[in-house]
């Protein structure tokens, strides 16, 4: 049986690693693109086709290699409580009932498709080259089969569990930064929106439930399910796929083929390639690449050391100097994991040999970990942009100042609390400090060039010169450059920064495809009217319905990450926006301040696990949490300040695009 299991995920592994190449692909077509277009005035007429090919690719054919390497999303709050027996067993019955089932859907239905568009030789409409993508479909089937295969590991894997009471290992491969660490011991808009018509009428019986209440049923199924610890994107599927099936349901099937003549299935593969050719959702892996080369260039020790001898008459030098390398290199990272725990391991340690105070240390390094999901060019805004159908060139203008107030009043609390206390951050020793021309040339070559290809990036996007796919591809490219220059390039780190790629950008890509699915069912069976209704029953004012769903989102931060809340909850807020008259993008803005609260409020703060996982017994999880308090209570008083002066978000994108009109 463990031969079987290992056999099948290497095949899945490998299959991943070698669509995972499709990135760096995809880096130098889109900087060919840019770099003719601009400087050779000669732009082409395929870069467009190949760009948005290649990120299908890499995506769908990444599934069962993240699915292998258990590197899809759980909500695991409850299922990490439970017996590893018990975890197999629920494992077990959802594998079955659930992940087979809508994998089999798109695997059948999904060939069905792409069998027509062969017939037909379909060609792009997209761009005058006119690419034929008859093969391009084939890859939604063929994601089917794969995943299905990779899917009967798993109920090996876990029938083992169940027999034996422990977890087989997973074959090694290159892990997150996080983890590798916390272990060293060891858009274009989908074609079907959510709630559109797919030529069904719902299905509703005399003496059952309306669909309205098949809808509430369907999404309080889904909140147990995810505290079960199901992969979130499957279980996306599966349930939209159900009730789908319930929703378009035209009567019993007269023969055995009449079982799949149902519109949810097609509505199922048509998300799957509305996701595949989202031109927004190209910049989702190359800017994981760009973060990952940067990740791996060793550049963080340089520049957390220059900036701690620039800032050393400052109060809280170190911890300045921690907070401005959390900024920098988060956002060029935009991984709060592997941000926090190389900060762990390199601030942490310089601040307890300076003798700073456990709690307030901690704090300073997880606090500026999160910082990455809000200071553009963000992974998280653009994931924004994809779902609310916004533009992410607004949004990352409105993200501006948001983020640059947060790390201020992060920057302002240190010096105030250490001016007042000094015993928190020693001052460090004259002796150790080096002249001030070392200092600045350390400066110049850790600092700047960082800093310049992360403004040079968001410039281009903000200054209209570039998509934030062209600009994240530039990045990527100007990441590799910069490890090339430091010498610190290797072939090892560039397969790794390929392979955590694909395994990322399936994570995320994959909850599109299944949230998509999910809200459209959803949406068809009357659960958004539902909502609403009770919303505008409570006849709030805008500030209370703010008020109202800001809570619900903080509140969501305790066991979910920014991605689930973000690709399934925030969806049922954005409809009401207007009702209640408010600016699309001050509220993604006030959602996007929120999600720092999810890496920071207790019990389910992840940035302090990952903080505590790497300093293991030098610290302890209640001085951790004691440390993020502060900075909680500052997130919040920054939203209440936005809200107060809604210009901190607003009069950015509308001086630069001109004023928003809903």
């Amino acid at each position: 049986m463990v031969q079987i299991i290992h056999a099948i995920e290497s095949f899945s592994i490998w299959v991943g690693r070698a669509f995972g190449w499709c990135i760096l692909i995809l880096t130098l077509s889109v900087s060919y693109e840019v770099f003719v277009r601009y400087v050779l005035n000669a732009p082409t007429v395929w870069a467009f086709d190949m760009m948005v090919q290649m990120y299908g690719a890499l995506f769908l054919m990444a599934g069962a290699y993240a699915l292998a390497q258990d590197a899809h999303v759980r909500g695991d709050v409850v299922y990490r409580l439970l017996p590893i027996r018990w975890q197999a067993r629920i494992d077990f019955v959802l594998y079955l009932i659930f992940f087979f089932p809508g994998m089999l859907a798109l695997f059948w239905f999904g060939w069905e498709i792409a069998a027509d568009s062969w017939r037909y030789e379909e060609v792009s409409w997209n761009s005058p080259a006119r690419i034929q993508i008859y093969f391009f479909k084939t890859l939604i089937p063929i994601a089917g089969v794969l995943l299905m295969i990779q899917g009967f590991a798993e109920l090996l894997r876990c029938w083992k569990a169940m027999r034996e009471g422990v977890w087989l290992e997973r074959l090694e491969d290159v892990r997150e930064t996080e983890d590798m660490l916390m272990h060293m011991d060891e858009m274009q808009v989908p074609k079907v929106k959510p709630g559109q018509d797919c030529s069904a009428q719902p299905l509703k019986k005399d003496n059952q439930m309306t669909n309205p209440e098949v809808a509430i049923l369907m999404l309080c199924l889904f909140i147990v399910l995810v505290l079960l610890g199901f992969p979130i994107a499957f279980t996306l599927i599966a349930m939209g796929v159900a009730f789908g099936y319930y929703a378009y349901y035209s009567g019993p099937p007269e023969t055995l083929s009449d079982i799949f003549n149902n519109n949810i299935f097609y509505l199922l593969n048509q998300n799957t390639y509305s996701v595949m050719e989202n031109d927004t959702l190209v910049a989702i892996p190359l800017f994981l690449f760009m973060g990952y080369v940067v990740e791996r260039a060793n550049i963080v020790d340089r520049l957390f050391f220059s900036l701690y001898m620039a800032a050393r008459n400052l109060p809280g030098s170190l911890a300045i100097a921690a907070l401005i390398t959390c900024a920098v290199f988060s956002t060029a990272a935009g991984i709060v994991g592997a941000v926090v725990t190389l900060m762990g391991l390199l601030a942490y340690p310089a601040m307890a040999n300076a003798k700073y105070e456990n709690s307030f240390a901690s704090g300073v390094i997880c606090a500026g970990g999160t910082l990455g999901i809000l200071i553009p060019p963000s992974i998280m805004l653009i994931v924004y942009a994809a779902i609310a159908e916004l533009s992410p060139l607004r949004l990352y203008a409105a993200a501006v100042f948001p983020g640059l107030m947060l790390a201020g009043l992060y920057i302002v609390y240190v010096m105030i609390r250490v001016s007042l206390n000094p015993s928190l951050a020693p001052k460090p020793n004259m002796e150790d400090v080096p002249p001030p021309r070392q200092i600045y040339l350390d400066l110049l070559v850790s600092f700047v060039p960082l800093t310049v290809l992360i403004m040079l990036v968001l410039g281009s996007i903000l200054g209209g010169l570039a998509t934030p796919a062209e600009a994240a591809a530039m990045g990527a490219l100007g990441g590799l450059v910069l490890a090339i220059l430091y010498r610190s390039l290797t072939w090892t780190k560039v397969k790794e920064s390929v392979f955590l790629t694909a395994k990322a950008t399936a994570m995320v890509c994959w909850l599109f495809v299944g949230s998509w699915t999910f809200a459209s069912v959803f949406s068809y069976l009357g659960g958004h009217d539902v909502i609403e209704a009770w919303v505008l029953s409570m006849n709030l004012e805008p500030w209370q319905f703010l008020v109202l769903a800001q809570l619900i989102i903080f509140i969501l931060g305790w066991p979910l990450e920014w991605s689930e809340i973000l690709i399934i909850f925030v969806p049922i807020f954005l409809p009401m926006l207007d009702t209640f008259g408010i600016n699309p993008y001050f509220f993604a803005m006030l959602v996007a301040l929120n999600l720092q609260t999810s890496f920071l409020t207790p019990p389910m703060a992840m940035s302090a696990y990952y903080l505590k996982g790497v300093l293991k017994k030098q610290i302890e999880l209640m001085e951790i949490f004691k440390g993020l308090m502060p900075y909680l209570a500052i997130v919040i008083l920054c939203m209440v300040m936005m809200y107060q002066f809604p210009g901190i978000a607003l009069w950015f994108p509308d001086y630069l695009f001109g004023e928003f009109v809903q």
